[in-house]
């Protein structure tokens, strides 16, 4: 079997959309209270399984439900309660987004001449069903932060079952991700609504905190390392240092003996049990021709020979590479993220050659592929030698780049892709949506409403991680109310 394009036959999309949306559109008509419900749902699980490359179910069941769920309401409780949101100021905000967005869809189409950019036009429209059928339903709504936590936990634990198969039948964890599942970067995005889950465990002092939850934490690390990601391991520290704000001292001390526990019982296994390749290179600074390249030394471990200097060796290159290095990523170029700056200089040298107009309101959606492309070639191939050294030189196994890749089109992080497609205007926007929700947190005066909003921000630090733009459940959690509605179990606009 090559892994490579390994996917799900499209008769078997079919047969699970429409199965699917009978059970949803069942449920959401006999008791409409499960909207949020159904709603996160879809918004979790559906940002796994790739249709041919896109992410589909999470788009097409959220537009589905919401539009649904407005004409169910209306169809009971009149129009009163829509006027009411259309009135307020902050409808206003989200329509004037959401119209914009659509609006550098059809310049994408007209720019790119390519009307799969529709697609993005109806997800962006799609934003205004979205908010106004949330608005309407958070005051009836049946969800809990239990709901949340057990929902993300499952759908991360499917994940793993994808990852650990492949990598035990073709020894590729990672070959899903071509055509079957989205890449972890993105599929790892609802951990952050889990956090905030996670909190109401402790304010209420649930009983099951006491267990199951260490284990959802225990689990996390785990699954960060097993893939590699970073993002979940940095994060976790984060959630976990977001105690002491809260003077939580002594979970925070379990949190950390359990994060120390499970790292080193996974390094210990990886190079004890399995075989790992490792290397070690001096002076790799000084070596500036790819030829060299062959002076790196290769050392492999005996298979379930305890070797003290090796685990030695791996945890710290895991404090240095996971932990160390992806704080400083913003600061200085590292290894494996060094084609990540590459893409940021490739934007900064597309908005030196723009003018006003293209900096202020960007050049459409898709645009940044074919404006990247030209520019990452040469900045890959420029420093090409580089590149491979550090690959070469990572403790790391399994690292992957863009290195040697040729191509007509680069899909690049987020934020790239934003500031490309839709300037400064855009995103002055879309930082409105997160200052407009900070400041109604900060009113409330809640407990734990600054480690909240440190998980909030957590969701833009993602847009330069990776192309999270197509996720209805980022638009999700900032929706004034929404987050109340977990935390509090009411509604707080």
């Amino acid at each position: 079997m090559n892994t490579e394009f390994a996917f799900v036959p499209l008769y078997w999309h079919i047969i699970a959309i429409s199965l699917l949306l009978i059970i949803a559109t069942y449920i959401l008509v006999k008791d409409s209270s499960r909207y949020i419900l159904l709603l996160l749902m879809v918004n979790i699980f559906g940002t796994m399984p790739q249709f041919f490359g896109y992410y589909f179910y999470d788009e097409f069941f959220t537009l589905i439900l919401s539009i649904s769920f407005i004409l169910i309401h209306v169809q009971r409780k009149g129009y009163e309660e829509l006027k009411q949101i259309f009135s307020k100021k902050y409808t206003i905000f989200i329509i004037f987004f959401s119209l914009y967005m659509s609006l550098q869809s059809i310049i994408g189409i007209i720019e790119n001449e390519d009307i799969r950019i529709l697609r993005w036009f109806i997800f962006y429209l799609g934003l205004i069903p979205l908010y106004m059928s949330v608005s309407l339903s958070l005051e009836n709504s049946k969800i809990n932060g239990s709901h949340i936590i057990l929902l993300i936990f499952i759908y991360l634990f499917i994940y793993l079952l994808i990852g650990v198969y492949f990598d035990f039948s073709y020894n590729d964890k990672f070959s899903p991700q071509n055509m079957l599942v989205s890449g972890t970067s993105y599929a790892f995005f609802p951990i952050l609504l889990l956090y905030i889950a996670m909190y109401l465990s402790i304010q209420k002092k649930q009983y099951p905190w006491k267990i199951n939850n260490y284990i959802v934490v225990a689990f996390l690390i785990f699954l960060g390392m097993y893939f590699d990601s970073r993002l979940i391991q940095v994060s976790l520290i984060i959630w976990i240092f977001s105690l002491l704000s809260i003077k939580k001292y002594l979970l925070w001390m379990k949190m950390i003996s359990i994060y120390t526990a499970v790292v080193i019982a996974y390094v210990v296994y990886q190079y004890t049990w399995t075989t790992v390749e490792y290397s070690q290179i001096e002076q790799i600074e000084q070596i500036e021709q790819i030829e060299q390249i062959e002076q790196i030394e290769q050392i492999e471990q005996i298979k379930g020979h305890i070797q003290p200097d090796l685990i030695v060796r791996g945890l710290i290159t895991y404090i240095d590479h996971n932990i160390i290095g992806s704080f400083l990523v913003f600061f200085e170029d590292n290894g494996s993220d060094f084609t990540r700056s590459l893409q940021t200089e490739a934007m900064m040298n597309i908005a030196n050659d723009s003018n006003i107009v293209r900096i202020l309101f960007g050049y459409g959606v898709y645009s940044h592929r074919v404006l990247m492309a030209k520019r990452m070639n040469f900045l890959l191939n420029e420093n090409l030698a580089y590149i491979l050294i550090s690959e070469k030189a990572s403790l790391i196994h399994n690292s992957r780049s863009d290195a040697g890749k040729e191509s007509l089109i680069y899909r690049t992080n987020a934020f790239n892709a934003f500031m490309i497609d839709f300037g400064l205007v855009g995103l002055i926007l879309l930082i409105s949506l997160y200052i407009v929700l900070f400041k109604i947190l900060i009113k409330q005066k809640d407990h734990y409403t600054y480690s909240i909003i440190t998980i909030l921000g957590l969701s833009f630090v993602w847009l330069f991680f990776s192309n999270i733009l197509d996720m209805y459940l980022l638009y999700l959690m900032l929706i004034p109310g929404f987050i109340n509605k977990i935390i509090k179990g009411k509604v707080e606009i």
